[in-house]
């Protein structure tokens, strides 16, 4: 029986735009009473918004943001997020027991629809990757996020490392058609020479953490190598401060810093291309670009879904083994969840090649603040 997919609109999606999907998740499931928070019998329906990825059934999309939501509250009871917005003022941290609400995940073509149907108050909250929600969150007032990751504190821990590392994480890379391989592989070459000598941090400190800050950098121009071939890269500004443009309609942000800095390396031409939000994906199926911005799930968890079953159960059992008893069992439920066979082709339209990440973000939640507090 052929795998019951969502309709395939690949052709008019961008790396974070690419097809809809309507799930809605009880999360019903008997999760151990662990770190998982407790389903109230009467729990009101909580609507978050959603980008969603290609390639995933209705089942697989459940389950995948179920296992997130545990990795998460893991993480949470442990101390690795630096704050806690589903947690009243004057809780008893002893005794709290943060209760999940059903979850209705509501997918949206763009993240301005989003925006505009979480200020009309059609959802709760949305998830987005946690650069962008403190992009957002610094330039909308009134919108909190509940929930940060700190990547250096968790270097020491098995679990947080892997959760943050391969499971609650997707890459930033660029996308091409098969056919171009070669380019692929010089854009691996150049982001691979970027990581090693420290320049794709620098940029992200300049480009991601310095606008978040409250900074805003310079015009970034495109090098002008006489005679040299011309790459051309399709940009939307739809992902700030990453996938940037600046008011005057300029290209700018973090991902234009890097591709000034591979034209560099590669002694080519990078032509910025601009393109709508839904026209990504077709200009680069139709030859109108080279390469386009991608998102997707990240290296390690694709290299996950290579293995064979029994390496993947050599692997879990050895990180297993590092973990606490509680730690292992969620790490064991994930992994129930996940069919790793199918996970690694998430976000791979046919035809398509993906780079090397040059940048990892999580997704966390977003939302008004006082609205939440309000509605409850």
């Amino acid at each position: 029986m052929r795998r019951k997919a969502f309709p395939n609109t690949y052709q008019g999606a961008n790396d974070t735009i690419k097809k809809l999907i309507s799930l809605t998740l009880t999360l019903a499931l008997a999760l151990c009473a662990l770190a998982v928070p407790a389903m109230a019998e009467e729990a009101p329906v909580w609507k978050e918004g959603i980008l969603s990825m290609l390639n995933m059934s209705e089942e697989e999309a459940a389950n995948f943001v179920t296992a997130q939501l545990l990795l998460a509250a893991q993480m949470r009871k442990e101390g690795y997020t630096t704050k806690d917005g589903s947690r009243p003022e004057n809780a008893d941290d002893a005794n709290y027991e943060w209760t999940l609400p059903k979850i209705e995940m509501v997918p949206y073509d763009s993240l301005d629809a989003m925006l505009m149907a979480l200020n009309a108050g059609d959802i709760m909250a949305m998830l987005v990757y946690q650069s962008t929600a403190h992009y957002l969150m610094r330039s909308i007032p009134g919108l909190y996020v509940p929930v940060d990751y700190s990547y250096g504190a968790n270097s020491g821990n098995a679990f947080a490392r892997t959760a943050l590392s391969e499971f609650l994480t997707n890459d930033f890379a660029f996308m091409f058609m098969q056919d171009k391989a070669g380019l692929r592989d010089e854009f691996n070459t150049a982001i691979s020479a970027m990581r090693e000598d420290g320049t794709l941090d620098k940029l992200a400190e300049i480009y991601i953490d310095g606008v978040n800050a409250g900074n805003e950098p310079e015009a970034i121009a495109m090098p002008a190598i006489e005679g040299a071939e011309t790459v051309k890269v399709a940009v939307t500004g739809c992902l700030p401060p990453m996938d940037y443009v600046a008011p005057d309609g300029t290209p700018a942000g973090y991902n234009t810093a890097v591709l000034a800095e591979i034209s560099t390396r590669m002694n080519k031409n990078i032509k910025l291309v601009q393109v709508d939000s839904l026209g990504r994906a077709a200009a680069l199926v139709s030859g109108a670009v080279d390469a386009v911005f991608w998102t997707r799930t990240n290296h390690a968890s694709n290299e996950w879904a290579e293995m064979s079953a029994e390496e993947r159960a050599t692997d879990h059992q050895s990180l297993a083994e590092e973990m606490s008893e509680e730690e292992a069992a969620t790490h064991e439920q994930f992994h129930q969840l996940i069919d790793f066979e199918s996970y690694g082709k998430m976000d791979m339209p046919e035809g398509t090649i993906i780079s090397d990440s040059y940048y990892s973000d999580v997704l966390v939640p977003i939302w008004f603040h006082e609205r939440v507090k309000r509605e409850g």
